[in-house]
C-alpha cells in the first residue's frame, strides 16, 4: 500500500500539472479559432441582450429556452458586466467548459475511484466536450453543470442527511426543466425511481422510462435511427434493476418537492419581473417544441446495429448473474470502447457503449454509481430531434461509468497493481489533449483575423470570417434594419444595429407560428435602409410561397448582390448600399470578354497592419484556386492596380496594406474568368511577406 502511493503520488502530481496547461491550451485555441456558420451564438447573444433591452421574454421575444437560463445569463452580463460579445461568451464558455470537466472528474473520484482514474476522466471529459465550443453561449454547459451538482449532492448525502439529498435532486431536476423543459423530464423520471422505494410505484416509473423514447419518436415509426435509439435506450433500462430503493424515500420526496418549488418559484418571479407572463412561457416552452420534434430531425447517427448491441447487453447482464467471470472481459472492452469513442468516434457510444452502462455497478451499494446508471437510458433522447452537439452531452455520463467499471475490473488485482493501471488511460488523455492543443495552437495561428467589434481574439476558417466581415461592415451605417433567412444573428452585435423583431431567426421558419410569421413580414415592410440576406437554396419554394415575409420580399425587394449562394437584397425604391470589406465584381464585367476582369477592393472599416507579400484567389479550403502571386506561371498571377501595378513580389515591391485603404480605388485584376457559380464562392487572402494571413476578403458579384 505504502509502496504503491510513494509511485502514485508523484505520478498523479506531475500529471496534473501536465492536464492543467495542455487542457488550457487545448480549450482556448479550440475555442477562439472556431465560429461555425450556422452561428447559434448570435441567437443567444440577440436573445440576451433583448432581454438587457427591457423586452419581455416569450411574449415580446421567441425563444424555447427557460427562465433560469435567461436569469443565468442577465447575472453574467447584465450584473457582473461580462461583455456581450463574441469574445465574452467564449470566457464564459471557457469557465463552464473547465468546470465540468473538473465535475467530470470529481464524480469518477466520489464514486469510488481512484485519484488517477479521476484525473483521466477530467481529461477525457474536456477533450469529449470539444462540441461545446460550436456554440458559445448555449444553455447546455448550463445544463450539464446543474445535472452533475445535482447528483452529486444526493449522492453525497443520501444516506447520512436524506433532507440534503432530496433538496439537491429536486433542485437539480427543477432547474433543468426551467432550462429545457425536456431536460427536467429526462432527469426526474431517473430522479423519481432514485428517491422510490421498492414498490409497485417504483416498477410505474421504470415502465415510464423504458416507454418514453418510443412514445416520444413514434411519429417516425420504421426509421432506422428510431429503432436504433429506442433499443439502446431499453437496453440500457436493465441496470435500473439491481438498484436498490431509497431507504428514507418520505423524507427525500418531500425535501425535494419543497426544494423544486423553492427554485420555481426564485426563478419564475425573475422572468414575471422582466414582464413575461405564464401563456407566454407555456406556448413558448411546451407547445412551440412539441412541433418540432415531428417537424425536423437532423443529423441523428444511431445506426440499425444499435439493435444488435442492445441484444447483446439484456443477455450479457442475464447470463452473467450465473457466469460472473463475463464481467471481466465485458469491462474491459467498455472502457475501451468508451475512452475510444470520446477520444475519436462520437458517433461509437450510443448504439454501441451506452447499453452497457451498468457494467460499473458494483456489489455494494454506490449512489452515484446507481444515479448516473438510472439517469442513462433517456440521456440517449437528447440527440432528437437535433442531434450534433448534443451527441457530447447525450454520452458524458459514460465517461465516469468507464472508469468505475476499470475499476471494478481491477478489483481482483493486487492493490500496488491496480493502482498503477490508470497509468495508461491517462497517459492516452494527456498525450491526446497534447496533440490536439498543439494542432489548434496552429490553427490559430494560421487563420485570418476577423476584424470586428467584440470579436478580437476570435477566428475561424477563411470563408466565414470574409463573409462575416462583409455582411458587418455593409450594414453598419448603411442600414437601419437587416435580417438574415438563415441566421446571421451575430451580425447585429458586430454592426451595432437592433433587430427589428424580437422573432429571432434561427435553424427554422417552420417554428414560428402564424402570428410570428406575420410579425416578422410587418417589420420589415416598408422601412427605408433595410437589409436582408436571402439564400434560395435554404427556404424551399413551396414555404416562400406560403409565408408573409417571403412575398413582401418579392414585392418590395430586388437582390443587389451575391456572395455564394446568399443574395444581398435591398429595397426597390432604396438607393444601392455601398458594398464593404469585399473585391466587388460588376456583374457586367463578367459578360465582357474584353481584357481581364477586374475586382474593385472595398478595404474593412478596421485599419489594417502589415504588408502584401501574397495574394491568393480562390476556395482555398476546398482545393480550388484561381490565383496565386507565388505561382510559377505568370498566367495565374493576380495584379493588384491604382493606375499602375503595386505589388510585384519578385521585385520586392510590397505595399502596406494601410497605404492601400488610402487614396483612390485599388482594383484588383483576375487572371482568368471562372463560371459565376465558382467566382462568387471565392476569396482573396491577402498574407504577409513571412506568410502570416492579414485579410481576407470575399468576392462579391455586384448584380
Amino acid at each position: 500500500m505504502k509502496y504503491a502511493r510513494r509511485i502514485t503520488t508523484p505520478v498523479f502530481l506531475i500529471a496534473l500539472v501536465l492536464a492543467v496547461y495542455w487542457s488550457g491550451v487545448f480549450s482556448w485555441h479550440a475555442l477562439h479559432a472556431n465560429f461555425q456558420l450556422y452561428d447559434d451564438e448570435g441567437y443567444f447573444l440577440v436573445l440576451v441582450q433583448h432581454l438587457l433591452d427591457g423586452d419581455k421574454p416569450y411574449d415580446e421575444v421567441s425563444t424555447v429556452y427557460g427562465p433560469l437560463y435567461l436569469a443565468y445569463r442577465w447575472l453574467l452580463h447584465g450584473v457582473l458586466g461580462l461583455a456581450l460579445s463574441t469574445d465574452g461568451v467564449r470566457l464564459s464558455l471557457l469557465a463552464a467548459w473547465v468546470a465540468i470537466a473538473a465535475l467530470c472528474g470529481w464524480t469518477v473520484h466520489a464514486g469510488r475511484g481512484a485519484a488517477l482514474s479521476a484525473l483521466a476522466a477530467a481529461c477525457a471529459g474536456l477533450f469529449h466536450l470539444f462540441a461545446l465550443s460550436n456554440e458559445p453561449g448555449h444553455p447546455q454547459d448550463l445544463a450539464l453543470l446543474v445535472m452533475l451538482a445535482g447528483v452529486l449532492g444526493w449522492a453525497h448525502w443520501r444516506d447520512a442527511r436524506p433532507v440534503l439529498a432530496g433538496a439537491a435532486l429536486g433542485a437539480c431536476v427543477v432547474g433543468s426543466a426551467l432550462i429545457k423543459v425536456n431536460l427536467g423530464v429526462y432527469l426526474g423520471l431517473p430522479a423519481l425511481f432514485l428517491m422510490l422505494p421498492r414498490s409497485r410505484a417504483r416498477w410505474i416509473v421504470l415502465g415510464l422510462i423504458a416507454a418514453l423514447p418510443i412514445v416520444l419518436t413514434r411519429a417516425h415509426a420504421g426509421a432506422d435511427w428510431r429503432i436504433g435509439l429506442c433499443a439502446a435506450s431499453l437496453a440500457a433500462c436493465v441496470g435500473l434493476l439491481p438498484i436498490s430503493g431509497s431507504v428514507r424515500s418520505g423524507i427525500q420526496l418531500r425535501w425535494a418537492a419543497i426544494s423544486g418549488l423553492c427554485v420555481a418559484a426564485a426563478v419564475l418571479g425573475f422572468a414575471l419581473c422582466f414582464g413575461a407572463t405564464i401563456s407566454g412561457m407555456l406556448r413558448a416552452l411546451v407547445l412551440i417544441p412539441s412541433r418540432f420534434t415531428s417537424e425536423i430531425v437532423l443529423g441523428i447517427r444511431v445506426p440499425l446495429e444499435a439493435l444488435y448491441a442492445a441484444i447483446g447487453a439484456v443477455l450479457l447482464y442475464a447470463t452473467s448473474r450465473r457466469f460472473p467471470q463475463l464481467l471481466l472481459p465485458a469491462r474491459l472492452g467498455f472502457v475501451v470502447l468508451v475512452l475510444w469513442g470520446a477520444l475519436s468516434h462520437l458517433e461509437w457510444l450510443i448504439p454501441f457503449a451506452l447499453p452497457f452502462g451498468w457494467l460499473a455497478l458494483s456489489a455494494r451499494d454506490l449512489p452515484l454509481r446507481s444515479a448516473l446508471v438510472a439517469m442513462l437510458p433517456l440521456q440517449a433522447l437528447l440527440v432528437f430531434p437535433v442531434s450534433g452537439t448534443q451527441e457530447t452531452l447525450a454520452t458524458l455520463l459514460l465517461i465516469p461509468l468507464a472508469f468505475w467499471a476499470l475499476e471494478e475490473a481491477l478489483a481482483s488485482l493486487p492493490e500496488w497493481l491496480s493502482s498503477l493501471v490508470p497509468v495508461l488511460p491517462l497517459a492516452g488523455c494527456l498525450f491526446v489533449l497534447h496533440d490536439a492543443g498543439g494542432k489548434w495552437q496552429v490553427l490559430y495561428a494560421s487563420r485570418p483575423p476577423m476584424l470586428l467589434p467584440g470579436a478580437e481574439a476570435t477566428r475561424a476558417v477563411e470563408f466565414t470570417t470574409a463573409r462575416a466581415q462583409f455582411l458587418a461592415d455593409t450594414v453598419r451605417g448603411q442600414a437601419s434594419r437587416f435580417l438574415s433567412v438563415r441566421g446571421d444573428n451575430s451580425v447585429y452585435a458586430w454592426s451595432g444595429i437592433r433587430p427589428a423583431s424580437g422573432v429571432i431567426v434561427s435553424h427554422s421558419w417552420k417554428l414560428f407560428d402564424p402570428e410570428q410569421q406575420q410579425e416578422l413580414a410587418l417589420s420589415h415592410q416598408g422601412t427605408a435602409r433595410t437589409l436582408v440576406l436571402d439564400n434560395l437554396t435554404r427556404i424551399p419554394a413551396d414555404l416562400r410561397a406560403s409565408l408573409p415575409f417571403f412575398r413582401m420580399l418579392e414585392r418590395e425587394f430586388v437582390p443587389v448582390a451575391r456572395i455564394d449562394f446568399d443574395l444581398l437584397c435591398a429595397r426597390r425604391d432604396d438607393p444601392r448600399p455601398q458594398l464593404r470589406s469585399a473585391c466587388v465584381v460588376q456583374m457586367q464585367e463578367l459578360s465582357s470578354a474584353a481584357g481581364r476582369p477586374r475586382a474593385r477592393i472595398a478595404w474593412p472599416a478596421a485599419r489594417l497592419e502589415g504588408s502584401v507579400g501574397r495574394i491568393q484567389i480562390g476556395d482555398l479550403e476546398r482545393g480550388r484556386g484561381l490565383a496565386d502571386s507565388d505561382a510559377p506561371d505568370p498566367r495565374f498571377w493576380p495584379r493588384l492596380v491604382r493606375g499602375e501595378d503595386l505589388f510585384d513580389p519578385r521585385a520586392k515591391r510590397f505595399p502596406r496594406i494601410a497605404d492601400l485603404q488610402q487614396g483612390d480605388t485599388v482594383w484588383l485584376e483576375l487572371p482568368q474568368s471562372p463560371p459565376l457559380e465558382e467566382l462568387a464562392g471565392m476569396r482573396v487572402v491577402f498574407s504577409g511577406p513571412a506568410g502570416r494571413k492579414l485579410l481576407v476578403l470575399p468576392i462579391v458579384i455586384e448584380l
